[in-house]
């Protein structure tokens, strides 16, 4: 409603010459109808003294005469007057009374206009219930200032960094922060100056959850942020979520296209598969950083990746610095090749004609050389498969820019069926790809149920009354809402909570292992209704499993292990075998894989001792950083029942957020 309002005000005012133009030929109307009924004949002397006469009413001079239709242009030329006066002064009032009427409800904060913003403001243009949001400038000569007003949103024009600047926003209202300015340490210090704001507010008085979306392209800065260095205060819930274009390109491409392509039934096989990757940039070095978070497959198949480019050699060296244990990463190896997509020599290399070629990825920085390079492949090297429609690989290349072309090929389904383009900006830096809330949502529930009793019909009633212990250990009543939300805030550190989003995107690769998919539903259905139905298709496809009252009593002995009390480990398998222990054995595949990506050692200590182990993890270090069949301690083993819970609570994660499980035909 208030977007709205705002939209029609500010209408007003651009087009205020239009408005005083109406008003005026109104007035003049009327006074000319009106002088024209005082006259005793129309002669054309009469009707041009009518005509001056209304000209005259604008001086605001007494009538010796009158009539209704007098009064009526008496009545606009006040209007047009005194609006045309309010046009020259107060708009910039009015502007201001936007942004505070924004402000008094939950509401965003954009902050800046550049490229990325911009594409996620129109973004929410096109919502049917867009949020409520505030844009920062600096530059007053923004050339897109005025459009974004027009459109219902708040404009500030000033300096964000001002001291003085955050001390008249309404900060406990504040839902989401989007920083993007252009400048990796600019947005730093707007974050920072905008934690410097929160110090003097307290858990009572700051209102709801915060997050901040901090744009940063390099991410030897995310340590900044992991270690704590720009800190948030303990007791408000706020969270910083450092992100990049490359890097959420990368996940929406991984989401939307498979590892394994069109050759799904690999994953029923132990047989090997290759991924080509065609480029040396930023984008190429996200795009493996995710296959390698998500390729751990059942039966451990190897993947070998191709990193091809004229200068190959070096960028696999830019991998390994970057990404420093990534040689540890299990059942996968990268493979420098190279080539020159502008040479006849590329489109001739035997990896294209490879029968486990699942993906050749184009990613190379110029969207030119990539669409090149992807006609190329159809016309020099694919062209007899595809033709004869029996060629399986996918082809997918980035296109930053939307183009005609490009979505013409993605719907083309005979030439061109196995070729796809990504990495669009409107969509990289829409709402929907940057707050991505459904993953947010199941990671909060991985992370909630992290440590509890197994219940396989757990549903979480969201406006549940339940108990829990506050930051100072006072039981307190809360919603089930609220306590996920404080577990996840209060408890979480930022690792735990890529880890947690982390198990939310391999959650396709495990439904894909069972020959299932997720769909979201687009009737209403009871949820305990739902989350039978999931249950029953889950539980018949997984096949041989761990009964549920071992789990049921080995998950008991979790609340003694974290009370640093006796426990057993009553659950822990000597061999993976079945479809059940496969899959749990890819998942803490998986959670190796992510942790050596970002840095981390293995070192054996007390994994019961708390203190120590958040200790560790401040270092990188952990204890879990080995192959189940390494381990070989109890504090190691009792931990498997998290891998088991991955898999296990699927159907519930999936139902509290409303998708159904459905065969993949």
């Amino acid at each position: 409603m208030i977007n709205w309002l705002n939209k029609k005000v500010y209408l007003v005012l651009e087009n205020k010459i239009w408005t005083t133009i109406i008003l005026a030929t109104i007035t003049f109307i009327f006074a000319f109808i009106g002088f024209l009924q005082l006259s005793t004949d129309l002669s054309a002397m009469n009707i041009f003294k009518a005509f001056t006469n209304a000209v005259d009413i604008f001086g605001l001079d007494e009538l010796d005469k009158t009539n209704i239709s007098l009064e009526i242009a008496r009545l606009f030329s006040y209007l047009t007057i005194f609006i045309g006066a309010a046009f020259l002064f107060v708009k910039d009032i009015i502007q201001k009374w936007i942004v505070k009427s924004i402000m008094t409800q939950n509401h965003s904060i954009v902050c800046g206009l550049g490229q990325n913003n911009r594409f996620y403001l129109d973004s929410e243009v096109i919502l049917k219930e867009p949020g409520k949001i505030v844009i920062v400038e600096q530059d007053p000569t923004n050339p897109h200032i005025e459009s974004y007003k027009a459109k219902g949103f708040g404009v500030i024009i000033g300096n964000i960094l001002d001291k003085e600047f955050w001390n008249n926003m309404n900060i406990p209202e504040l839902q989401n922060f989007i920083v993007s300015t252009g400048d990796d340490r600019r947005n730093i210090e707007v974050v920072t100056e905008f934690l410097d704001s929160c110090e003097k507010y307290t858990d009572d008085n700051f209102g709801i959850n915060t997050k901040i979306y901090i744009h940063i392209e390099s991410r030897d800065l995310n340590i900044l942020f992991q270690q704590e260095v720009v800190q948030v205060k303990k007791e408000l819930r706020i969270e910083i979520i450092p992100y990049s274009f490359y890097e959420d390109a990368a996940k929406q491409l991984l989401t939307t296209h498979s590892i394994l392509g069109n050759k799904s039934e690999l994953i029923h096989t132990n047989e090997p598969y290759d991924i080509a990757i065609v480029g040396s940039g930023e984008l190429a070095k996200y795009i493996i950083y995710q296959i390698c978070k998500i390729a751990h497959l059942p039966n451990q198949n190897e993947l070998t990746i191709h990193c091809i480019d004229k200068e190959a050699e070096i960028f696999v060296q830019k991998l390994y610095k970057a990404f420093r244990y990534i040689d540890k990463v299990p059942n996968i190896t990268i493979k420098p090749l190279t080539a020159d997509s502008k040479s006849t020599e590329f489109y001739e290399l035997p990896l294209w004609k490879e029968k486990n070629l699942t993906n050749v990825i184009v990613c190379q920085d110029e969207e030119k050389d990539n669409l090149d390079t992807a006609i190329s492949l159809y016309d020099k090297t694919y062209l007899e498969e595809a033709n004869e429609k029996t060629f399986k690989t996918k082809v997918l290349f980035a296109i930053f820019q939307e183009m005609t072309l490009s979505s013409k090929i993605n719907i083309n389904k005979e030439q061109f069926r196995e070729f796809y383009t990504f990495a669009n900006a409107n969509d990289i830096c829409s709402k929907e790809n940057l707050i991505d809330p459904k993953t947010d949502s199941i990671a909060q529930l991985v992370n909630y149920s992290y440590g509890d009793e197994y219940n396989p019909k757990e549903i979480l009633d969201y406006d549940e009354k339940i108990v829990i212990k506050d930051r100072t250990g006072k039981k307190i009543e809360v919603t089930k809402r609220k306590a996920i939300e404080a577990k996840w805030f209060d408890t979480a550190r930022m690792s735990d909570k890529e880890s947690s989003r982390a198990q939310a995107m391999h959650l396709d690769i495990k439904l894909l292992a069972l020959g299932l998919k997720k769909v979201q539903t687009t009737k209403p259905i009871n949820t305990e209704e739902l989350l039978k139905k999931n249950r029953i298709i889950f539980e018949k496809y997984l096949g041989n499993q761990i009964l549920e009252g071992v789990l049921k009593d080995a998950s008991k002995e979790l609340d003694k292990f974290w009370a640093n009390k006796p426990y057993q480990v009553k659950y822990f398998p000597t061999e993976y075998k079945t479809l059940f222990e496969k899959i749990v054995h890819s998942e803490h595949n998986r959670w190796n894989a992510l942790h050596y990506l970002n840095g981390w050692v293995y070192e054996e200590f007390d994994g019961q001792n708390y203190d120590l182990k958040q200790k560790m993890k401040k270092i990188k270090h952990h204890n879990c950083l080995l192959t189940l069949e390494e381990f070989q301690t109890p504090d190691t083993q009792i931990t498997l029942i998290y891998d088991v819970y991955s898999l296990l609570y699927i159907p519930n994660y999936l139902t509290n957020i409303g998708f159904e499980i459905v065969e993949n035909n």
